[in-house]
């Protein structure tokens, strides 16, 4: 084992063996861990299973990205995969395909009717989206997401991240990673940063919804970074699915 390696899992020891004895929520690493980036992923045979029908590719008149079903028409994304949008000439050149898989589309596509922005920090957006042409909303076709506030973020704990990096053609792979940094607003985790999956959902080990991935970048050897569900995003998505 390289000696970085034997590091990264003494740190990541500590930091476990510290929450265990502090118990508390949230555990926030007083520096990043510096880890090799890892290339983890897997592809999605059967995009129609479970969690990964909620996830969604998003066209954005050509801009393309991932998001997250959460509500009856309502997609959770990442600000700067949809911030073209705010042209509105754009909305009927944009859509929305949960569970896509290459050219298979199990639960067709979604028009984007409406963007609304998280202003503040600039990382999050939620997408409206028409009803299907059987009249049908997206959250009645695929299941929705349930979205908590704060959840425990854990340094040195593994998540993963379904999505559509752009070089795979429409297909959903899914990453694997440790938790690297900690902080009020994001996290960061040790995944190689790829276009295309910006909006992706962060899940933990049990499959709750941890984060939205987004463009911030801490420091190199920490290079993807996700927005947490503080108490303003929180806010944010609860007005916006009402």
């Amino acid at each position: 084992m390289k000696i970085q390696n034997i590091v990264t899992v003494l740190l990541c020891s500590a930091v476990l063996s510290t929450a265990a004895v502090a118990a508390t929520p949230q555990v926030e690493a007083a520096h990043p861990v510096r880890e090799k980036l890892t290339e983890n992923k897997t592809k999605v045979n059967d995009t129609a299973k479970g969690r990964y029908q909620s996830v969604a590719f998003i066209d954005a008149n050509g801009v393309t990205g991932t998001g997250t079903v959460i509500g009856k028409n309502k997609v959770l994304t990442s600000y700067n995969v949809v911030e073209g949008l705010k042209n509105s000439g754009n909305l009927e050149k944009s859509f929305v395909t949960p569970g896509k898989n290459g050219e298979s589309t199990p639960f067709g596509s979604f028009q984007v009717e409406s963007v609304d922005f998280e202003e503040s920090w600039r990382n999050l957006a939620i997408l409206t989206v028409k009803t299907n042409e059987n009249g049908q909303n997206i959250g009645e076709v695929v299941s929705i997401v349930p979205v908590t506030q704060n959840p425990a973020i854990l340094v040195c704990n593994t998540v993963t991240m379904p999505g559509y990096d752009a070089d795979k053609k429409g297909e959903m792979w899914e990453s694997q990673a440790t938790i690297s940094y900690n902080i009020a607003s994001n996290f960061w985790f040790n995944q190689a940063s790829k276009d295309g999956n910006y909006g992706a959902p962060i899940f933990d080990q049990r499959g709750k919804l941890l984060g939205v991935r987004t463009f911030d970048k801490y420091s190199k050897g920490v290079q993807t970074s996700a927005a947490k569900l503080t108490e303003r995003n929180y806010d944010f998505i609860s007005k916006n699915l009402k």
